[in-house]
């Protein structure tokens, strides 16, 4: 990850509302029943969920 994005991911509510905008694409493909657009949306809320929120450096430098 470059370090202007972790400048920009390090406060956790910035985390928290990219989370949950892709939770809230999620509602809505479920309820609309668009299973491609759903599973898409799905792999993201894990994409998400892995690298921002349980991979993300607590001191907020990089590792290389």
């Amino acid at each position: 990850m470059k370090e202007s994005e972790i400048r920009f991911f390090k406060p956790l509510w910035r985390r928290l509302t990219l989370l949950g905008t892709a939770l809230v694409w999620v509602a809505i493909e479920l309820v609309f029943g668009s299973e491609i657009w759903l599973f898409a949306s799905l792999c993201l809320v894990a994409y998400i969920l892995w690298r921002y929120l349980l991979r993300f450096p607590a001191d907020g430098a990089s590792k290389k």
